[in-house]
C-alpha cells in the first residue's frame, strides 16, 4: 500500500505512525498537494491528504476513515482503538478532542498562511486557538492521573488517542508556538516527548 501525503500534516503523520506502530508496511509518497495536486486528485476528488492507495487499485481517504480500515486488517492484537465496549468509547473521545483541538490550529495557521496580514481575522483566530488550549487542557487533566507506565486511555497498551494526542501537540508547537502549550498541558507534554521518542515516531518525523 501507498500512503500520499507530507508529514507536516498531522493527519498524514498520525496515519504513518500508525501504520508504523502496527507492523505494516508501505510505501510513501511525499506529496505537496498544494504544489502538485495533480498528484493527488486522482486519488481523492477534495485533492485532500492523506490517501492510503491499496495494493489493488482502491484509494482510501480521511485519516479517520484509513485508521478505521487498519485497525480492521491489524487484528485484535495489533489494532489501535478496542473494538467495541466502553474501552472503545473512550479511546474515541479522546482521540476526537485531540483531533478537533488539532483542526482549530490548522484554522489559526491556514487564516495567517492564506490570508493577507491586513486582513487576518483576528478574533476567529482567538476563538480557534482557545479550542485548542481546551482541548489539549482537557487531555492534560486525564494525562494527570496516569501511572508512570500507563497510557491515555489508562492501559498498559499504546492506543490512537496517544498516537494523534502526540502528533497534534507536535504539530500545535510548531504551527501555534505563541500558545504556550507545553506549560499549559506538561502532562500531554511528558506524553507527547515518551512518543517521539520511539522509533514508530522517529520513522515517520516531520521534516526539518
Amino acid at each position: 500500500m501507498r500512503l500520499i501525503g507530507i508529514l507536516r500534516s498531522p493527519y498524514v503523520r498520525r496515519t504513518a505512525v500508525s501504520l508504523n506502530v502496527m507492523g505494516i508496511p508501505f510505501e510513501f509518497d511525499a506529496v505537496p498537494v498544494f504544489d502538485k495536486p495533480e498528484r493527488v486528485t486522482p486519488h481523492n476528488p477534495l485533492t485532500r491528504v492523506p490517501a492510503l492507495v491499496l495494493d489493488d487499485g482502491e484509494a482510501l481517504i480521511d485519516s479517520s476513515v484509513i485508521l478505521d480500515y487498519l485497525d480492521e486488517i491489524a487484528g485484535p492484537e495489533k489494532r489501535l482503538v478496542p473494538e467495541r465496549g466502553a474501552e472503545r468509547r473512550h479511546v474515541l473521545k479522546l482521540t476526537t478532542v485531540a483531533l478537533g483541538a488539532v483542526d482549530k490550529a490548522v484554522w489559526s495557521a491556514y487564516e495567517y498562511r492564506f490570508r493577507p496580514a491586513e486582513i487576518v481575522h483576528k478574533p476567529w483566530v482567538r476563538h480557534n486557538d482557545a479550542q485548542v488550549v481546551a482541548g489539549f487542557t482537557y487531555l492534560d487533566a486525564i494525562a494527570a492521573k496516569l501511572g508512570e507506565n500507563e497510557w491515555m486511555a489508562g492501559t498498559q497498551r499504546m492506543s490512537q488517542a496517544d498516537i494523534t494526542t502526540a502528533v497534534g501537540f507536535t504539530f500545535v508547537q510548531i504551527v501555534r508556538p505563541n500558545l504556550g502549550l507545553a506549560e499549559k498541558a506538561p502532562n500531554v507534554a511528558r506524553i507527547a516527548a515518551r512518543c517521539e521518542a520511539l522509533a514508530p515516531f522517529k520513522a515517520a518525523a516531520i521534516p526539518g
